[in-house]
Order: structure tokens, then C-alpha cells, then sequence
């Protein structure tokens, strides 16, 4: 009888799954058992469509909430976004002017001092100097910029005062230099020559150059 009861049905119908149900129902009617049914939940479909449901719900309140709350952004990112402009507008103006960049010729100050003749830091600076010295020597009475000697082709940079109305071409000379260790050894040679070719004492005063840098 037992195995009559627990005998799979002979209709193709019936799956594994309701097969074991109705035998353990015949146990559980044997034993005195009594089980509570499960309820049916939702189907997978519906509980999915409501939590689709429910998550586009919540974007609209977020998306409403941003909108609302978007003016306290802009204290919070104005000094990130003058930044980002300040550098942005500095990369234009790099990229704009690469090519002009490429095109120009590369004049680097601390190359110049190699340029032994020409226009350089050093002789603009001499220049700048000497007429610095020429409007001084304006202002003293008796005192010659670069003064004509009547024995000599050669002028020095500073003549000082006649030292006889009686010898016209005697006074004393001065040869203008940068206080560099190549300025000295130009005014010492030069004092020498001047002396020599005008015959009248000559020495050599410096200047700092950085000044006229």
C-alpha cells in the first residue's frame, strides 16, 4: 500500500518537484503533521519593475535637489575655477606662441659675455656709464669729457682742470674702467699708453658696472 502511495504518477504531468510534495504531504498526514503552505511572493517581473520603479523615482528627487541646492556651488568653486582659467588662458597663449617661439632667435643674457667684439651686456653697460660720467663732468668747471690733446690723436675719458694757463696741453688724465679683473687690466694698460703718448700723468678710475646692468 505504501508503495502504491509513493508510486510516481503515470501521468507524464507531473514533475520531480510536485512528486516529492505529494509524498512528503502523504508523511506528513501519516505522522499527524500539519505544514503551513508558503504564500506566493511577486513574480521575479513584478519586483523587478518595481524597483525600476522606485530607483527612477529617487533620480527625480536627487536631480530636483541638485537643482535647488546648485547656487552653493558656486562659492565653493570660484577660486578653483579663476585657476583653471588663469591656466587656461596661459596654455593658449603658450601654444599660440610656440611657433613664433621656434621662429625667433635664442638670445640668452649668459651667453653674451663670450662676445668677445660687438654689442653686448658689457658695452651697452660701459656706454650707460661714460654718459653718466660726461653729464658729471658737465656740472664741474674746468673738467673735460674725453678731452683733445694737441700732441696726441688719443683722447682719455676724463681731463681735470689745466694745472698753468702758461702750458695749456699739462694736466692730469683719467681712464675710465669697469671694476671687473678684465677692467683693471684694460685701465692700467690704457693709463700707461695715454701717459706715454700725451705725456701728461695718467691713472685709471673704476666704476661698479651693476648699476648699468
Amino acid at each position: 500500500m505504501a508503495g502504491q502511495q509513493f508510486a510516481r504518477s503515470n501521468y507524464d504531468d507531473e514533475t520531480t518537484a510536485e512528486w516529492m510534495a505529494r509524498r512528503q504531504r502523504i508523511v506528513d498526514e501519516r505522522n499527524g503533521v500539519r505544514r503551513v503552505e508558503p504564500t506566493k511572493g511577486a513574480q521575479p517581473a513584478d519586483d523587478l519593475t518595481e524597483l525600476r520603479r522606485q530607483q527612477e523615482a529617487f533620480r527625480k528627487v536627487v536631480h530636483a535637489e541638485s537643482q535647488r541646492n546648485s547656487w552653493m556651488a558656486v562659492p565653493a568653486l570660484a577660486p578653483a575655477a579663476v585657476i583653471m582659467g588663469v591656466e587656461g588662458v596661459g596654455a593658449m597663449a603658450a601654444r599660440l606662441a610656440g611657433p613664433q617661439l621656434k621662429r625667433l632667435p635664442l638670445e640668452l643674457i649668459e651667453r653674451e659675455p663670450f662676445r668677445r667684439v660687438g654689442d653686448n651686456w658689457a658695452t651697452r653697460a660701459g656706454r650707460r656709464a661714460h654718459e653718466a660720467l660726461r653729464d658729471r663732468l658737465k656740472e664741474k668747471p674746468g673738467w673735460e669729457y674725453e678731452p683733445k690733446s694737441t700732441t696726441s690723436r688719443l683722447k682719455p675719458d676724463v681731463g681735470a682742470p689745466l694745472r698753468s694757463p702758461a702750458a695749456p696741453g699739462k694736466r692730469f688724465q683719467m681712464e675710465y674702467k669697469p671694476d671687473t679683473p678684465s677692467g683693471r687690466i684694460a685701465g692700467a694698460r690704457g693709463a700707461r699708453k695715454y701717459e706715454n703718448e700725451t705725456g701728461n700723468k695718467t691713472r685709471a678710475i673704476y666704476y661698479n658696472p651693476k648699476p648699468y646692468l
